[in-house]
């Protein structure tokens, strides 16, 4: 061996070592490509920009590659190849949302990559159902039990028994999905993304006219006020926020913006507003109305915007003058009236000003009208469609897909009446499932969510897919749902594939993001896009006409060409060819068009207050939160919250981000429940004590964490951790409080109650010390002396 091979060995073992110990794993090979700076072998390095996939948010990215040693199984024999390898990386200054910014979860990518427990080939079950036990089958055998299964149902006139349950998606990805259901003919795609905030996506649609998440102005407001939404966070496109957060304080010499922080417990986002009001969980909305209250009766409110752009002004003034006089809202809000007062008064003449709610606030029964409440605010500030408020992306010109072509089968299929309910939820679908009503599924196709964790227990999610004969995931991990499947079709990890985003809440302006394959697939795995398109081919007929691709580039460069066409954005060109290789270079396309006012798309082509409308939905509206639990045996709230490192629990499977310590408490690798210490004090607990924290479905123990941004009559245990199965990062560790949930949803959109749950303490055996960063140390005799 020669002496520079010995010191990378050396070094691979040492670095290989020093992260296992910290995880508990001394004895286990780690992530042989992944080395710290200075054990780099020298050579050229390459950036290549891509989009980030940890989240929703679309974020681009560059990604810093060099050339690198891999070894493999060639004909029998291990052999080292020289392969291109992903190091590090960044935001890509170009991108609008993030504009070189990168979150912790967008670094952590390349644990993603280089994770020890992917799936590395296709899996078949060969033991019970969930019990995790798979053999390794070829793609061509994988593909003919998937084949062979869905060809049973056209041949017997179901396709309608299809079911594909997926992610939050957007972009042509959706549309390869969409189109392979209509060609087969089933109606049943659910999509299912446990904190996705759809209350105010449908209050958007209900005041504005648009299905869509706005885009936030904050680098140009002057005040803000956030109903619980953590957007310095997790909320939707947080680094967006981050940025445009920086701007408004610090990027307007002699102007610094206030924020108003509305929320039962002491956040990251709290802690960096100028104000925290830790409301009673669930009057969020009322509390909004009683400022609307103070703002009409006052005069405050924007009166051209009002009178020129707004429908159903007056009956909304009477109906808030009527039920939310701010002394009555103060009296159970647990928010002193003269503070609603100054806080009205505020929004309403430091202009521009921007409201906006999320998160806690509208994950209650009454969600939806929290957020058609705080809509309501920004109509009456007039800050929609305004420098320094809302606004709504316009979608990017991509090319049209040729029709799908249907057959008889597909129709009689497509005729069926849906699962998952109006409007579809999986909650309601894995009822359906348990009932079998409207009619069974036979098949079900599972692609990037994980319902068996990020749902309650009471839910009956396993038990509901177990009703379901054949199920086949496209997960590249072993998490509590894929270990449910017949078959797991692995799917690349974005490093490794062609993929694409639409930001979930953009800039104002129309923006695709595109990534290209990075490094070549580590594993034997497949894009799951390419895995339809090959399914499709073999079912043959119609479905395979469908799809005249032979690659999922083939239907990016399809798309691109409406990009191509429009001769305007951040890549133009005189060929198609040039065109696409800007595209993949920059990372992506965006507008360069200014941000126009909005054009309303309700019935009216206004803005719609239409709360305390006649026959605007209004009773169908939850204006009361209801709770699971009663007060007097389940006294306190239990408000769980999205974990800022593992998100829904997907990133908990990452080292890096088991080592991240929460930003507000520095605790990591594990979990534990925030107590108010006077609450503390009253239960007879202190820091680190084991509890129980029980509701009416289930209890989870966790040790006690005193956390004054507690209110006395709320518990918060983070979400993230207390995987079953997910790798050896992430299993076995801390709790998962969603699996002690009520299955309460907000009924107009079905989404899941998760703040409406009512818990009770009680304390439990032993104690367990909680690992935190910095300033986790005891002091020793001499200096208590």
């Amino acid at each position: 061996m020669k002496r520079r091979e010995f010191l990378i060995t050396t070094a691979l073992g040492a670095g290989s070592t020093v992260l296992l110990e910290s995880c508990g794993h001394s004895e286990e090979k780690i992530i042989p490509l992944l080395i710290s700076e200075e054990q780099l072998i020298p050579g050229a390095e390459q950036w290549t920009a891509s989009v980030c996939r940890q989240c929703a948010a679309g974020c681009g990215i560059l990604v810093r590659t060099m050339m690198g040693e891999r070894e493999t199984i060639v004909n029998g024999e291990r052999v080292r190849l020289s392969v291109r390898q992903a190091k590090k990386i960044e935001g890509n200054p170009d991108h609008p949302v993030n504009r070189g910014r990168l979150c912790a979860r967008g670094q952590a990518a390349l644990q993603v990559l280089y994770n020890p427990d992917r799936v590395k080939t296709p899996l078949k079950r060969v033991g019970p159902r969930g019990s995790g036990h798979f053999q390794p089958a070829s793609w061509d055998e994988a593909l003919e039990l998937v084949t062979v299964r869905l060809k049973e149902l056209r041949e017997q006139n179901e396709p309608h028994t299809l079911l594909f349950l997926t992610g939050a998606l957007q972009g042509p990805t959706t549309t390869v999905i969409e189109r392979f259901l209509q060609a087969f003919g089933s109606p049943n795609l659910i999509r299912h993304d446990a904190f996705a905030p759809d209350p105010v996506r449908e209050a958007n649609r209900l005041t504005m006219g648009y299905d869509a998440y706005a885009a936030l102005d904050l680098e140009r407001t002057n005040y803000l006020l956030s109903f619980g939404a953590g957007f310095l966070e997790t909320y939707l496109s947080p680094v967006q926020y981050s940025r445009g957060f920086g701007h408004m304080r610090q990027g307007r010499p002699g102007r610094r913006g206030k924020i108003v922080q509305i929320e039962p417990r002491f956040s990251l986002t709290a802690a960096n507003a100028d104000e925290w009001v830790p409301v009673k969980p669930g009057t969020e909305g009322a509390l909004a109305l009683a400022m609307a209250h103070v703002i009409m009766q006052e005069g405050l409110y924007d009166k051209e915007f009002v009178s020129r752009s707004s429908e159903g002004f007056e009956e909304f003034r009477r109906f808030v003058e009527e039920n939310y006089h701010p002394d009555r809202v103060a009296s159970f809000a647990d928010v002193a009236a003269a503070r609603i007062r100054r806080i009205a008064r505020e929004f309403a003449t430091h202009r521009p000003a921007l409201a906006l709610a999320g998160d806690a606030a509208t994950a209650h029964t009454n969600g939806l009208f929290t957020a058609v409440a705080v809509a309501a605010l920004n109509a009456l500030v007039g800050a929609i469609g305004a420098p320094g408020g809302i606004f709504f992306d316009a979608p990017p010109p991509l090319g049209p897909l040729p029709p799908v072509m249907l057959d008889d089968v597909a129709r009689r299929g497509l005729d069926r009446v849906p699962l998952g309910g109006a409007p579809r939820s999986a909650l309601t679908l894995a009822e359906q499932l348990l009932s079998s009503q409207p009619y069974p599924m036979r098949v079900a196709f599972i692609h990037e969510t994980n319902p068996v964790f990020t749902l309650p227990e009471a839910a009956k999610v396993k038990e509901a897919l177990d009703r379901v004969p054949f199920i086949v995931s496209f997960s590249p991990f072993l998490d509590e749902t894929a270990t449910l499947a017949d078959v797991i079709l692995p799917d690349h990890v974005p490093l490794e594939s062609w993929t694409d985003a639409i930001p979930v809440s953009g800039t104002g302006r129309a923006v695709f993001g595109i990534g290209q394959p990075i490094v070549a697939p580590l594993h034997d795995t497949r894009s799951t896009p390419e895995v339809l398109i090959q399914l499709a081919k073999a079912l043959g007929g119609s479905v395979a006409a469908s799809f005249p691709w032979e690659s999922y580039s083939d239907v990016l460069k399809t798309v691109a060409r409406g990009l191509f066409a429009a001769r305007r954005g951040s890549v133009v060109a005189e060929d198609f060819d040039s065109f696409w290789d800007q595209l993949v270079t920059k990372g992506g396309w965006w507008d360069d068009a200014v941000p126009s006012p909005i054009a309303f798309r309700t019935p009216s082509r206004k803005f719609e207050f239409v709360i305390g409308r006649k026959g605007s939905g209004i009773p169908e509206m939850e204006t009361e939160p209801q709770f699971a639990g009663d007060g007097s045996d389940y006294p306190f709230h239990l408000i769980v919250y999205p974990s800022v490192a593992f998100g829904d629990g997907r990133g908990a499977n990452q080292p890096w981000l088991q080592e991240m310590p929460d930003p507000m408490t520095t605790a990591c690798w594990g979990s534990w429940v925030e107590i108010n210490p006077k609450t503390a004090e009253r239960l007879g607990v202190k820091e680190n004590d084991l509890v129980w924290i029980e509701s009416p479905y289930g209890r989870v123990q966790a040790p006690v964490l005193l956390f004054p941004g507690a209110r006395p009559d709320t518990l918060h245990i983070p979400v993230g951790q207390g995987h079953d199965a997910y790798g050896r990062y992430a299993q076995h560790r801390g709790v998962n409080p969603l699996k002690i949930l009520a299955p309460l949803r907000e009924p107009r959109t079905g989404s899941l109650a998760w703040a409406a749950t009512r818990v009770r303490v009680s304390k439990a055996e032993g104690s367990k010390r909680i690992v935190k960063i910095g300033f986790d140390r005891r002091h020793t005799e001499a200096e208590r002396r």
